[in-house]
């Protein structure tokens, strides 16, 4: 459950849709971006393979690196952010998530209201959370009118719902989800996240899911 959960928030920064920093000097963000692949490198090896604690604060070094080299490259701040709550630190987390906000960067990327609702719940601060989902669903709504069949969009759009307006209005978002052209393995993700709303599982969702 928690890799499936994961993707919707791990990976989706890979997405076309949150891109930023056009105007930003192309050699800075070149620079960056090597920064930050460098980064997440280091680290997928050291959890991976060598689990070496020097390792892991070289990555920490390096995403550190990027963020101070292009101050708009939004992949950063959520790659350092991925590893402070793969470390259970959710109040540095969300210091580097408001530090995002401060740049203005959530005007591009509402994925960021997503992941810093995420960390106030973990942090038990759900009327922080609520607010923040709440600003993230009309985000996706303009982008699925363009696009009505992203499953990227659809699928964060539907979790932000249930965490904001609760099981029904989750159930509903779910269910709608299943009547797009899906491909096996996202409609089993949505099924079996449908069948916990259901049964009423909404910690276990909380605590699977990774910012």
């Amino acid at each position: 459950m928690q890799h499936r959960l994961l993707f919707y928030f791990f990976t989706l920064w890979c997405s076309t849709f949150f891109c930023c920093g056009n105007n930003v000097a192309q050699d800075l963000r070149e620079k960056a971006t090597a920064k930050h692949n460098e980064a997440v490198k280091v680290y997928m090896e050291a959890k991976l393979k060598n689990f070496s604690a020097d390792s892991i604060q070289l990555a920490m070094d390096l995403i550190n690196e990027s963020v101070v080299i292009d101050s708009t490259y939004v992949w950063a701040y959520q790659t350092k952010i991925q590893f402070l709550t793969n470390n259970n630190q959710y109040e540095d987390a969300l210091d580097v998530i408001n530090s995002a906000f401060n740049c203005g960067l959530e005007k591009d990327n509402p994925i960021l209201f997503c992941k810093r609702g995420i960390l106030y719940e973990k942090l038990n601060q759900p009327n922080h959370a609520k607010t923040d989902f709440f600003q993230a669903i009309p985000l996706y709504n303009k982008w699925i009118e363009r696009y009505p069949d992203d499953y990227n969009a659809l699928s964060i759009r539907a979790i932000m719902i249930y965490l904001a307006d609760g099981k029904e209005a989750g159930i509903q978002a779910y269910n709608e989800l299943l009547n797009k052209p899906l491909k096996d393995i996202q409609r089993k993700d949505v099924e079996m996240i449908l069948s916990m709303i259901t049964t009423g599982n909404r910690n276990k969702i909380i605590e699977s899911i990774n910012p």
